[in-house]
């Protein structure tokens, strides 16, 4: 298991300041602090410049790109009813305690996908034999995409249990997507599907 480091910042404008001077950055590589001026006129902007001059030089545009955590591999075959209702179980989600999101590695695409209200896809996904339908949503922007790659994916989701006509079934739904083809221009995966 790879060790985390988890960072936050926080500040208080103390008794005597009206204002608070202090700035402070934080992210995967970077927690800086700068102090304000003890009081002295638009020592705020002077901290605020010096993190910002600090980010500009430290942070790079991958820096700043949105990553997904990935809690684990799960494949279709492992997938059951007792798997989702165990997953089910952990509720409720939240910030606090987010949703469980697996991966799994060469899943088709067999039915799909469609647009649902322009927004959303639906498509049924098949691995290893196992078939299961799954949802992306707001992602209506990713269709030709997926539908231009629907024979080898990698897929990142979480399990949500349905009822429909009094029968209790899986569903997927999906937080990302990327083609399961190799990945010439990159020495490591790309980072949506590495677990943490």
């Amino acid at each position: 298991m790879t060790p985390t480091v988890r960072s936050a910042a926080g500040s208080d404008i103390g008794r005597r300041r009206a204002v608070n001077q202090d700035s402070a950055y934080t992210s995967s590589r970077l927690l800086a602090v700068a102090d304000g001026m003890g009081g002295h006129a638009h020592g705020e902007i002077a901290s605020a410049v010096a993190i910002n001059a600090v980010a500009d030089e430290t942070l790079g545009p991958d820096d700043l790109m949105p990553r997904l955590r990935i809690d684990g591999d799960l494949t279709f075959r492992a997938i059951t009813g007792g798997v989702a209702a165990g997953v089910a179980a952990l509720a409720p989600f939240g910030a606090g305690n987010p949703r469980p999101v697996f991966a799994a590695r060469g899943v088709e695409i067999i039915d799909g996908p469609r647009k649902l209200k322009e927004r959303h896809l639906k498509m049924a996904l098949k691995q290893e034999g196992r078939i299961f339908r799954a949802i992306a949503w707001r992602a209506a922007e990713r269709h030709d995409f997926l539908a231009g790659h629907k024979t080898a994916l990698d897929v990142a989701f979480s399990l949500d249990q349905n009822q429909y006509n009094g029968e209790t079934y899986v569903e997927l739904t999906l937080a990302d997507v990327r083609s399961s083809e190799p990945h010439i221009l990159t020495s490591s995966p790309p980072p949506i599907l590495t677990s943490s």
